[in-house]
C-alpha cells in the first residue's frame, strides 16, 4: 500500500471536521486497490488448502465448520473480491474515524487519571423491583426528561462528546470503549479480534466447540496478533507504536471454572502472549473464586482476568479477593440463549447488577447480553460496558471470515448459541447416540448488513447513539455511570410502543 503511506490519513483537523468532510476519490480508490490485491491473494490462497492448512484456519475462524445441526443447509461461499474489497474499505474508514488523535488523545486523558470506582447507587425504582421480587429487562426502563442546570456547562454536542472517547474503564487496569465482543463461536474469529482490539475494545477466544482444544485457542491468539503487527488502518497513525502495544493487551481467551484445566490453559496462551482472560460459566458454580484465584497465580501482576457470570455481592467480593479485575453479569436474556426456558430461571440480569455495583465492589461489572439498544440505561445503573454478539458480531469479520451463503433474504450466516447443539456437536460433547448433550441454546443465522458491514462500522453506529443520548442527559459517560440516584421510569406497554420506531409506509 506504498501509496497510501506516503499520504496523510489523519489531517490536521478537528475531529468534528474530519468526521463529515468527504474522503477524496483517489483515496479510497487507493485504498480500495490495496484491498483487492489482499483480498485476491488471500481467496487463491484459500482455494486449494491442504488438510492441515484446513484445520488451521478453521481454528483462526477464517474457514467454515460443517456440522449436521446448521441452521443453512448448503456451505457458505467466498465472497466476491471485490465486494470484499469494497467492505474492508469501509472498515478501514470507519476505524480511521474510531482511531482519530483527538480520540486517542482523551483516551490518554483517561488512563492518567486512573480508575475511579462505582461505589454508591439509589435507584427507587429498582429497589421497588427487588423488594417485590419482580424481574424485569432493561428494555422496560427509560430516561425522565432533563433540563440542563444553568451554568453546569456540560458540552451539548454529539460530535464533541464522540470525540472525547466515551471511553470506560471495563476493568480496573484498563479503559476502552465501553462495547465488548463476546466469546460465543460463531461471532469470534481472529479478525473479530483484530478488529475490536485495534478500535480499542477488547474480547475473547472461545472455549467451547473446537476451541475446547488449548491449541485452537493458541491459534487464534497468534493469529490476531499477526493481523495486528499487518494493520494497514496504523500504517500512518502518529500514535502507531502506542495503539499496537496497547491493542495486543485487548485479545482475551476464555477458560472453563476449572482450576486445574485453567491453569494449563493460561500457562499456554501466556506464554504465547495472552494477557487477557475470562473465567466463564455460565451456572454461576463457586468453584469460579478457585479458578480466578489459580489464574492470578499463573500470570502474576501482569494482565487482566474477568470473571463471569455472578449474580450476587458475596460471590463478586469472593471473585475480587481472589483477583479479579472486572465482573460479567448476565444468564439468558440473549437472542439465542434457551437456558432461562429450560432451567425455569427468572430473567432479572439487570437487578443482580444493580445489586453487585450498589454494594461498592470496587470493580468494573459488564453486561452480558439482553441490554439490547439500552446501553445508555445500562451505564445509568452503573455498568462498564455492555457485552455484545450478534450486535457487533454479524460483520465482515465474522466466523468464517469472507464465506456467506446467498439466500432469498440477504447473504447469511450462522449464528449459534455457546450451548447450541451444532457447537456442542462441534465439541464434542454427545450422547451414545452421537446426539449433543444438554443444549441450551438456538441454531439460527444472521443476514449481512451492507449498511454496517463491519465490526468497526457497528461499534461507530453504537458509539455515536451513546453519544446522543448523552447530550440528552447533559452529562458524559462517567458522569452518568458515577451519578448516585439516576431519574429511571417504569415503562408500559403503550409507552414501549411509542418509544420505539413504528410508523408504516
Amino acid at each position: 500500500m506504498t501509496e497510501a503511506r506516503d499520504r496523510s490519513v489523519y489531517p490536521p483537523a478537528s475531529f468534528k471536521e474530519f468526521l463529515s468532510k468527504p474522503i477524496s476519490p483517489d483515496l479510497i480508490k487507493n485504498r480500495l486497490n490495496y484491498y483487492k490485491e489482499i483480498v485476491r491473494s488471500r481467496q487463491e490462497a484459500m482455494s486449494s488448502l491442504s488438510e492441515k492448512e484446513t484445520k488451521y484456519f478453521q481454528a483462526t475462524g477464517e474457514y467454515p465448520l460443517k456440522t449436521p445441526y446448521d441452521a443453512l443447509p448448503d456451505d457458505p461461499k467466498l465472497l466476491p473480491t471485490d465486494q470484499v474489497a469494497e467492505t474492508l474499505t469501509v472498515r478501514h474508514c470507519d476505524a480511521e474515524t474510531l482511531l482519530h488523535p483527538e480520540r486517542i488523545k482523551s483516551l490518554k486523558n483517561t488512563e492518567e487519571k486512573g480508575f475511579v470506582p462505582v461505589t454508591d447507587k439509589d435507584i427507587p425504582v429498582l429497589d421497588r423491583c427487588l423488594e417485590e421480587r419482580e424481574a424485569v429487562i432493561f428494555s422496560d426502563f427509560g430516561f425522565s426528561s432533563e433540563l440542563q442546570k444553568e451554568g453546569k456547562g456540560v458540552e451539548d454536542s454529539a460530535n464533541v462528546l464522540l470525540a472525547r472517547g466515551l471511553w470506560s474503564w471495563t476493568s480496573d487496569r484498563m479503559p476502552t470503549i465501553p462495547y465488548v465482543l463476546s466469546s460465543t463461536p460463531d461471532v469470534v474469529s481472529a479478525e473479530a479480534l483484530e478488529t475490536m482490539a485495534l478500535i480499542q475494545g477488547f474480547g475473547f477466544i472461545p472455549v467451547d466447540s473446537i476451541w475446547n482444544k488449548p491449541d485452537n485457542q493458541v491459534l487464534m491468539a497468534e493469529r490476531a496478533f499477526q493481523l495486528l503487527e499487518n494493520e494497514p488502518v496504523l500504517f500512518n497513525h502518529p500514535d502507531k507504536e502506542y495503539l499496537s502495544r496497547r491493542s495486543k493487551r485487548l485479545i482475551g481467551a476464555t477458560l472453563k471454572a476449572n482450576p486445574e484445566d485453567a491453569k494449563k490453559r493460561a500457562k499456554t496462551l501466556y506464554d504465547h502472549g495472552v494477557r487477557l482472560f475470562r473465567v466463564y460459566d455460565p451456572r454461576s458454580l463457586g468453584r469460579m473464586t478457585d479458578t480466578v484465584k489459580a489464574v492470578r497465580d499463573i500470570i502474576g501482576n501482569d494482565g487482566v482476568v474477568f470473571s463471569g457470570q455472578v449474580i450476587d455481592p458475596e460471590q463478586a467480593y469472593r471473585l475480587k479477593e481472589a483477583g479479579a479485575n472486572g465482573l460479567i453479569v448476565g444468564i439468558g436474556e440473549g437472542g439465542i440463549c434457551e437456558t432461562p426456558g429450560e432451567a425455569g430461571l427468572a430473567v432479572k440480569n439487570m437487578l443482580d447488577g444493580y445489586q453487585i455495583i450498589r454494594s461498592g465492589v470496587g470493580i468494573p461489572v459488564i453486561f452480558d447480553a439482553g441490554v439490547g439498544r439500552q446501553t445508555p440505561i445500562a451505564i445509568g445503573v452503573g455498568a462498564a460496558g455492555v457485552m455484545k454478539s450478534q450486535a457487533i458480531g454479524r460483520g465482515i469479520e465474522k466466523p468464517p471470515f469472507m464465506y456467506w451463503l446467498q439466500t432469498e433474504e440477504g447473504l447469511a450466516s450462522l449464528y449459534s448459541g455457546e450451548a447450541a447443539p451444532r457447537t456442542k456437536y462441534l465439541g464434542g460433547k454427545l450422547d451414545r447416540l452421537g446426539r449433543p448433550l444438554f443444549p441450551e441454546g438456538a441454531d439460527e443465522y444472521v443476514i449481512f448488513n451492507k449498511d454496517l458491514p463491519s465490526i468497526a462500522s457497528y461499534i461507530l453506529r453504537l458509539s455515536e447513539s451513546l453519544a446522543t443520548a448523552l447530550v440528552f442527559r447533559h452529562k458524559t459517560l462517567e458522569e452518568l455511570q458515577h451519578e448516585r440516584t439516576v431519574e429511571l421510569w417504569r415503562k408500559s406497554s403503550g409507552a414501549s410502543e411509542n418509544g420505539s420506531v413504528h410508523h408504516k409506509r
